[in-house]
């Protein structure tokens, strides 16, 4: 049955560089988190998807955007809201300090802002949101943002 996936996403920046999460077997990245769970808020959603994932705990600090996307992979439908969140360690670990997957199928990598716009991150208007001049995501200039992929 076709459903729309809620996913709050963490953005977590330090020294202009982006904390993302590569899918290891196809070698694209996105921006951390997962899927929000029923009773569940999107803060707690990305900090539980980052403990589960990398057995880091995060501070959510403010919702960012919420972008809108329909797309075909593998020739199915797909239907996700993303909010994205910036987010920092609750910790006091170094900056660019390595992250450690608990998950097989994905990495870690801090990226720097400013190659952002040529590494294969998604969804693709993530890698624009990123790359805004300012070396910090600034809040979307529209409060929702959708992106339709036929």
């Amino acid at each position: 049955m076709p459903h729309i996936e809620f996913i709050a996403r963490a953005t977590i920046i330090q020294r202009a560089h982006v904390l993302l999460c590569q899918n290891k077997e196809h070698g694209y990245l996105y921006l951390p988190g997962g899927h929000i769970e029923f009773g569940e808020t999107a803060a707690e959603a990305a900090a539980r998807e980052l403990m589960e994932e990398a057995g880091v705990r995060i501070r959510v600090r403010e919702c960012m955007c919420i972008e809108e996307h329909l797309f075909l992979q593998k020739g199915k439908r797909r239907h996700e809201v993303n909010v994205l969140l910036r987010a920092s360690f609750s910790d006091m670990r170094p900056a660019l300090a390595p992250v450690p997957s608990l998950e097989k199928q994905i990495a870690f990598v801090w990226t720097p802002i400013d190659q952002v716009a040529e590494v294969d991150l998604m969804p693709r208007s993530h890698r624009r949101w990123l790359a805004a001049p300012a070396r910090e995501p600034k809040k979307c200039k529209q409060q929702f943002l959708t992106t339709r992929f036929d």
